[in-house]
């Protein structure tokens, strides 16, 4: 993990310490003995979903089972959202049948081709205002 936020503006003295600041999940330098916002765990999962590739000006959100969100995270384990606004899109990090993660939404069938070529394996296309 190498997203560190500001540092302490100048030489610290002594032993120092990081926390996980909470408000945008960068390494913080800290005194030892300051009390910490929270707490790091460990979470194993099964696997995680690769970030999507979005066509050119759109927007992606991720939101993870444990509350960080960030258009820029990179581990996306099992339950974790990614919200497309501009198309009306939230998609979910599932295990799938065949083995592995997979993005996928709530209806059937592809999404809006402009989002990871509509969840397709061949080519996404428009047929009368709907992906296939």
């Amino acid at each position: 993990y190498t997203r560190w936020g500001p540092g302490p503006g100048g030489p610290v003295c002594g032993p120092q310490c990081v926390a996980v600041a909470a408000l945008n999940l960068t390494w913080e330098e800290k005194r030892c003995d300051s009390e910490a916002d929270g707490f790091l765990c460990e979470y194993n999962y099964p696997g995680t979903c690769p970030k999507l590739s979005p066509g050119a000006g759109l927007a992606v959100t991720y939101t993870t089972p444990f509350g960080a969100q960030d258009s820029d995270l990179l581990v996306l384990p099992p339950q974790s959202t990614a919200r497309a606004p501009a198309l009306g899109l939230e998609l979910v990090c599932q295990e799938h049948s065949g083995g592995g993660m997979r993005w996928g939404s709530a209806s059937p069938g592809a999404w809006h081709c402009q989002l990871e070529n509509g969840g397709c394996e061949a080519s996404c296309q428009w047929d009368a205002g709907t992906p296939r």
